[in-house]
């Protein structure tokens, strides 16, 4: 296995040189790694807690998501004359520990390489958060997952946001307007549960992959009143990855409590998680729990998210439609925050 640390600055200048970490080579090279990660020193929307990124993959996924990002800029008018670097040929002796330490150095150079890329980077515009996200895209979302501190971190940031943003003062009365569209925000929030859902999830299927929607299928054994929620899900979406995030949609609908209210039922389901996260899987941790405390600040918004949307069994739906909200403005017209006042007696 290969084990390669790859920082980025809060500039949005990756670093030049890499910082790596060595494993003793694995002894069966057949199923060898590449385990990486990229991190900042800060984190967009004012929070200063780091980030960073882990990728524990094949070399077959790091030639996909070359030949993946090959692709898209074959089709960028702005920087199709600009080639990616060239990525470690593959070595037909695995086995061998110098060959496999050889190409952890190599795989270490072509992620730095990358990370600075002007198609990666769009000319430097991105943050460093969006420059990983850009990569991490080209990846199997089993392949890449974030620490619990910086998911945390996003989290919170997220819903502090939506809080400020729907808050409504009239005549010295506080309300909170309905959040009714998928702004950066929302789809912000949403991508930090989903991927503190996959964080350490174990492989454990015996066809296809372990997935979020495996873990979700498993709420009835934490909340038994949700049977009535999945069997909403499976209606509405048709694939697994849709499903689930179906599910996170309709209880942030209910309401932040009930969304907070199942996630921490989940993590206290012991049995549930040992058998479907390892260990060290934020699920498991207390970081978990103060994540979910972060996001009851959400409980007096009313949110009214679009379930029935196609794009949601898309694997980068979140990466398209955050590119979606920024190219129009966040906060403008993709927040559309209702001007309806709500009380905490009133009804739909």
């Amino acid at each position: 296995a290969f084990s390669g640390s790859y920082a980025s600055s809060s500039s949005s200048s990756p670093a030049s040189s890499p910082s790596s970490s060595s494993s003793a080579p694995s002894s069966s090279s057949s199923s060898s790694s590449s385990s990486s990660s990229s991190s900042s020193s800060s984190s967009p929307h004012g929070d200063h807690e780091p980030f960073q990124w882990v990728f524990i993959a094949r070399y077959s996924h790091f030639a996909a998501a070359h030949e993946k990002l090959s692709k898209e800029l074959s089709s960028s008018r702005t920087h199709m004359h600009c080639p990616l670097p060239e990525i470690p040929p593959k070595k037909v002796m695995k086995n061998n520990p110098e060959v496999v330490e050889q190409r952890r150095l190599h795989l270490e150079e072509y992620m730095q390489l990358l990370l600075s890329h002007p198609f990666v980077t769009e000319s430097r515009r991105r943050s460093p958060l969006q420059v990983v996200h850009a990569i991490a895209c080209a990846f199997p979302p089993h392949v890449w997952s974030c620490p619990p501190r910086s998911l945390r971190g996003r989290a919170r940031v997220h819903a502090e946001m939506l809080l400020a943003g729907s808050r409504r003062e009239v005549g010295g009365e506080v309300t909170y307007g309905a959040v009714e569209a998928d702004n950066q925000h929302v789809l912000g929030l949403l991508l930090a549960i989903e991927h503190m859902l996959l964080h350490h999830l174990k492989d454990i299927a015996i066809f296809g992959r372990t997935s979020t929607w495996d873990v979700l299928e498993q709420l009835p054994s934490c909340v038994p009143a949700s049977g009535e929620l999945l069997r909403s899900a499976r209606r509405l979406a048709s694939s697994d990855l849709a499903r689930s995030r179906v599910v996170l949609r309709l209880l942030l609908n209910a309401g932040a409590s009930s969304l907070c209210d199942h996630l921490q039922a989940l993590h206290w389901n012991s049995a549930l998680t040992s058998k479907y996260y390892s260990e060290g899987a934020m699920v498991r941790g207390e970081e978990w729990e103060r994540c979910v405390e972060d996001m009851r600040v959400l409980h007096p918004v009313p949110f009214r998210l679009w379930l029935n949307d196609r794009s949601l069994a898309e694997p980068h739906y979140f990466h398209s439609r955050l590119s979606h909200s920024r190219s129009i403005g966040a906060g403008g017209s993709a927040a559309r925050i209702s001007e309806r006042r709500h009380t905490a007696g009133e009804g739909e």
